[in-house]
């Protein structure tokens, strides 16, 4: 095909593009659009160079003219970043006040070099909304950072993405396999809706694609209901074992991170 009759496919500029959601995606939809994957390490920008359907460029977010200059010509942008440990760099911050800081760099820069639509993948929320774990009340301020300026902000709003290469179902055969008893905190027994990521690649298409969703909130869960608890259950039954629990009258999400870490062998989101 000669050069004037190619296709043309629209620039889209994805953050966390090396993670498992942002990997999956520029598979996915590789047929309809070229990307620019932004990552902070050099190693993996060098690493992944070769890639037909993707630029890869070093971009530092927390410095905005970096962004800036990441985003420029892009026409959308995926934004699959948050982070739950403080950078080196701001050594008096927690990672809701890092998750803030790169949010609201992202959206400055997507504002100023006119990228006309971005995509923040978010987390699924209980319908009780007075008690979220740090890390919920985190991806709600993210939303409110995104959608503060005049770029269009739609937010899909997930729970446990299961996936080749994705780390949730490792965990949790990991957890079920090691642990001869769990401690379970009160926050197990909240709901959630698991998503394959096939799904979710699937919702990000819908949405680049149809304007009438632009904009919009949209939450992307399974169809059976379940708390964290029975998620847990069923994973023993399909590996065939005997899972023991004992409730903690407590929500200790620091404590519960660090003991997924520890007896999973997969490092914490």
């Amino acid at each position: 095909m000669a050069e004037s009759e190619k296709i043309h496919k629209p620039l889209v500029a994805v953050s966390g593009a090396s993670g498992f959601v942002g990997t999956h995606l520029r598979a996915e939809l590789a047929d309809v659009y070229e990307f620019r994957a932004l990552s902070r390490s050099p190693s993996v920008v060098e690493r992944n160079t070769r890639e037909s359907s993707t630029q890869w460029s070093q971009c530092d977010l927390y410095s905005l003219p970096k962004v800036t200059e990441a985003l420029e010509g892009c026409e959308y942008a995926f934004y699959l970043v948050h982070s739950m440990a403080p950078s080196s760099r701001l050594m008096q911050g927690n990672f809701e006040d890092t998750d803030l800081l790169l949010a609201d760099n992202f959206i400055r820069a997507a504002e100023a070099v006119g990228v006309k639509h971005v995509i923040y993948l978010s987390g699924l929320l209980p319908d009780e909304k007075d008690d979220l774990s740090p890390h919920l009340r985190s991806r709600c301020e993210v939303e409110q950072v995104l959608r503060s300026r005049s770029v269009t902000v739609t937010v899909l709003r997930a729970g446990l993405i299961f996936g080749p290469g994705g780390s949730s179902f490792s965990m949790l055969i990991n957890l079920v396999r090691r642990l001869p008893v769990m401690l379970l905190p009160l926050w197990t027994g909240s709901m959630t809706q698991s998503v394959d990521i096939k799904n979710v690649c699937q919702a990000f298409r819908l949405c680049l694609g149809d304007a009438t969703l632009a904009g919009g909130i949209y939450d992307l869960g399974g169809h059976e209901p379940m708390t964290y608890r029975e998620l847990i259950l069923q994973t023993g039954k399909l590996l065939g074992r005997e899972v023991r629990t004992l409730r903690v009258p407590a929500n200790w999400f620091a404590l519960s991170k660090h003991w997924v870490a520890l007896f999973s062998g997969v490092a914490p989101a």
